[in-house]
């Protein structure tokens, strides 16, 4: 009988290890996805693009969130071809750039970017951002799919 007591301790503690664990790292993605769920302009994005003849606005629909950015001045004719690779890269480095400072930071931050990368990939986290001259016209379009990122893939085997 006392075997049947040690055994069924041992079961409820292993349950109890192994449950908690479980637990805290769906939370953490839980929060992680409430995060990308209630994404909006912060002061430091108003703050980067204020004094630029910029407005932007973003579309939420996770898990695909849209970033529609718009100026409001017309450009000097011909420069819309320069500008194109610069706005294409600007938009890369705001989807990707995230991934990098989280692969930087300590290892007291492994379990929450574990929850970052279990939600992008479990729920195919697209941003993509639409960028319109001031009649409305798209001048650029760039979908990423951040599971695809460089940055992401780095931070993913950091992490394993």
């Amino acid at each position: 009988m006392n075997i049947k007591f040690v055994v069924i301790g041992v079961a409820v503690i292993a349950a109890l290890y192994f449950g908690t664990e479980k637990y805290w790292q769906h939370e953490f993605e839980e929060q992680e996805r409430n995060i990308l769920k209630n994404l909006a302009f912060t002061p430091e994005m108003l703050n980067a693009s204020k004094g630029l003849p910029i407005k932007g606005d973003i579309l939420n629909q996770y898990p695909n969130i849209f970033f529609y950015m718009s100026f409001t001045k017309d450009f000097p004719q011909g420069t819309e071809a320069t500008i194109k690779p610069k706005l294409l890269e600007n938009s890369q480095k705001l989807a990707c750039g995230p991934f990098s400072k989280l692969s930087q930071q300590d290892n007291k931050y492994n379990d929450r970017a574990k929850a970052i990368i279990s939600v992008i990939e479990k729920d195919n986290v697209v941003m993509t951002y639409i960028i319109k001259n001031r009649l409305g016209s798209v001048l650029m379009e760039h979908k990423q799919v951040l599971s695809q990122c460089p940055e992401f893939q780095i931070l993913k085997t950091s992490i394993s």
